[in-house]
């Protein structure tokens, strides 16, 4: 069973995830500019960034046990 506070810990940091690894991607590109010369690819790198956020916290909120205690008396 899942408490309501580690439910909320959960999307806080799955939220600071989606806005900071997208973020890194993406000005990390002038570093990384000899790799290629097309700008959009960091762009792209970036969108796919926050997807696999996104799955991940899909996953994760499937493999939680379900919460018993709204079972109807």
């Amino acid at each position: 069973m899942v408490e309501q506070g580690e439910v909320v810990r959960k999307l806080v940091v799955y939220s600071a995830l989606m806005w900071l690894i997208p973020a890194v991607l993406y000005y990390s590109s002038a570093h990384f500019q000899h790799i290629s010369d097309n700008p959009q690819l960091f762009g792209y790198l970036s969108v796919l960034a926050v997807n696999l956020v996104v799955v991940a916290y899909i996953v994760q909120a499937f493999r939680e046990k379900p919460n018993n205690a709204l079972k109807a008396d």
